[in-house]
């Protein structure tokens, strides 16, 4: 995990919201809600305990019903927020490794993958020229999209139109996508990048970027 706030595995604030109503009480790590007459606890891990059944049988009868809430509640995942990616960059963790691990889930990957897959692009790939955050954005979208098979020019055709997407929404919101064009200095140079660090950039802008990188590249990756 990137720090303790990026927790938990499964956003329980979005569990939260799709059982309102049915909510007895909750904390940081579990919910305790009634689903017709039986009464579960959903904790941060995922797991489900099921207790006080009213009628047996009928519990046993919402078996598919249950099953499918559960696995819709497991697909709801709130993206990070710039502050803790801003967190993330305190403990470590390069824009790439932040994006890519936050895009993680929505290719079936692990977030510890994604944080290793992207550990060398950071900071432009340590040559100050692509920005980190669309690196790791346009891993996920090339996972997604990209071509597996000789001569498949039509898939490659679409993943490079939803790199092109993706590049056009970020220089709109950027102004470019590396990092001398979004942070307008080059942080190869140290007194360029001290003077960013006192301005603050990596602790305001960095974050946006991580976080407009993300929303847009799972955006893209629903079409």
């Amino acid at each position: 995990m990137l720090t303790p706030s990026v927790k938990p595995v499964f956003a329980m604030d979005g569990a939260r919201r799709m059982l309102e109503g049915s909510v007895l009480r909750s904390s940081d790590d579990m919910i305790e809600f009634m689903y017709k007459d039986v009464k579960m606890t959903l904790y941060t891990n995922g797991s489900l305990m099921f207790y006080h059944f009213t009628d047996l049988d009928k519990a046993t009868g919402y078996a598919d019903e249950i099953r499918a809430m559960i696995e819709s509640i497991r697909k709801v995942r709130i993206m990070r927020t710039e502050e803790q990616f801003a967190e993330g960059f305190d403990c470590g963790f390069d824009c790439s490794m932040q994006v890519l691990a936050d895009l993680a889930p929505e290719i079936g990957l692990t977030e510890e993958q994604g944080l290793k897959l992207a550990a060398c692009l950071g900071v432009g790939a340590g040559q100050g020229s692509m920005c980190g955050a669309v690196s790791g954005a346009l891993i996920a979208i090339g996972y997604r999209f990209g071509n597996s098979e000789p001569n498949d020019m039509a898939t490659k055709g679409t993943c490079m139109a939803k790199r092109a997407e993706f590049y056009q929404r970020f220089e709109q919101e950027f102004g470019g996508v590396t990092c001398p064009a979004i942070m307008g200095c080059d942080i190869r140079n140290p007194e360029e990048a001290k003077a960013a660090r006192e301005k603050g950039l990596f602790s305001t802008l960095c974050p946006r970027a991580c976080r407009f990188a993300v929303v847009t590249a799972a955006d893209i990756m629903k079409g």
